[in-house]
């Protein structure tokens, strides 16, 4: 897809989003319409994943579940200790989920009658946005640096890209 392409996507819906919240008066805002195009497309983008381009990425998955070992493993030790095991075991899925582990925690969590758990759950989603964005950021913001500094010095900058035909690709169905 290209960047045109996924531009004029995300502006057909927004304007959904804004017909509609128009239409009803904001009785469904416009944020409620692109939430909603939000699960639509993260269930698009799993599907479109491919085993051999997550095969050739290997380090990079092998890094991101030793990470989430780790949190999952700080958490039921060090984090039971100090925070107790219902918030250790409500606070995991959060660091290591996102935000729809956070709200089936907070789901688990009033079930169980505890509203403070609850809460716990979507004030840790919130707390590491807060944290990791600007750690992000600066990372980020510091790695571009160093590649425009590269590219500009006229060393060779190389980018890995797979690509796969449609002929190359197993189909699920014939």
């Amino acid at each position: 897809m290209s960047a045109i392409l996924a531009l004029v996507l995300v502006l057909v819906t927004m304007t959904i989003g804004d017909i509609v919240s128009t239409k009803t008066k904001a009785f469904v805002p416009s944020v409620f319409v692109a939430g909603v195009a939000i699960y639509i497309l993260i269930t698009h983008m799993g599907t479109m994943m491919n085993v051999k381009e997550l095969m050739s990425q290997w380090k990079t998955v092998v890094i991101s579940i030793a990470g989430i070992a780790g949190i999952i493993l700080f958490l039921m030790t060090i984090g039971v200790l100090i925070l107790g095991r219902e918030t250790a075991i409500v606070g995991t899925p959060p660091l290591t989920g996102g935000i729809v582990a956070a709200l089936l925690m907070q789901q688990a969590a009033k079930a169980t009658g505890n509203e403070n758990l609850a809460i716990v759950a979507i004030l840790i989603y919130v707390v590491q946005g807060f944290v990791g964005y600007p750690i992000t950021s600066v990372l980020l913001k510091k790695e571009g640096k160093r590649l425009l500094e590269g590219f500009r010095k006229g060393e060779k900058v190389s980018v890995q890209t797979t690509r796969t035909s449609e002929s190359d690709a197993k189909k699920l169905l014939p």
